[in-house]
């Protein structure tokens, strides 16, 4: 396979995002197809036991992809402009996909909540808060979501990193957290979400070389606080 930004793999598939194009190889490493849907598409992930890839465009879209029949699903517009590199996830049932949006302007940030079974918006949380900035997320086992991110002080810049719990359409159970450890975290889910890719980490200010990298989640780091 070519050196990717982003990398993902199931027990069919391997894919390999370079920014214009997503490949998709079988498990020999026979390049089945190259889609080329939307520019700047560096991640991508799979729908839970299935062969179903969500890819995520920082132009403003998710592309959605049949690998079993090598074909665009659908292809969503999610804003209007560009800079969408935070998180995106499924819930660990693989019936909803959890994607961190900036609707308007980079410094505004929604949580948009997808019924995987037709595509549809369920609902759209936190885009009229003007101190909440969502930056990633992680499901536990229980189908909890926990939510990272910062809050802005009055004068619009960062005040404190924080991790907290998706309750009732709400952040509940705040836990703050201090700006190394925010930068750290956030840096850490960057390069986990492009699967551990030797080009991301290489492009990585904030993370360590390889020996000394902490390896960590955002669900740990709440409970470690």
């Amino acid at each position: 396979m070519k050196k990717f930004w982003g990398i993902c793999n199931n027990d069919k598939y391997n894919v390999g995002c370079n920014g214009a194009s997503v490949y998709i190889y079988d498990k020999s490493g026979k390049e089945l197809k190259v889609f080329k849907d939307a520019s700047y598409t560096y991640r991508a992930k799979f729908k839970p036991n299935t062969n179903i890839l969500v890819a995520k465009s920082t132009a403003g879209f998710l592309l959605i992809y049949d690998l079993d029949e090598l074909k665009l699903l659908k292809k969503i517009k999610t804003a209007q402009i560009g800079s969408q590199d935070d998180g995106f996830t499924f819930s660990k049932d693989g019936k909803y996909l959890y994607n961190i949006e900036r609707p308007i302007y980079s410094t505004k940030t929604r949580l948009t909540i997808y019924n995987m079974e037709d595509c549809s918006v369920i609902k759209t949380l936190f885009e009229n808060d003007k101190k909440i900035v969502l930056k990633d997320l992680e499901f536990d086992n229980n189908n909890v979501c926990y939510l990272l991110g910062f809050m802005r002080n009055d004068e619009g810049v960062f005040d404190y990193g924080f991790i907290a719990k998706l309750n009732n359409n709400n952040l509940d159970g705040i836990r703050n957290l201090e700006k190394d450890k925010y930068d750290y975290l956030r840096a850490y889910k960057a390069w986990e979400d492009s699967g551990f890719s030797n080009k991301n980490l290489e492009e990585s200010s904030k993370l360590k070389n390889l020996e000394t990298i902490e390896r960590t989640t955002i669900i740990e780091t709440y409970n470690s606080l």
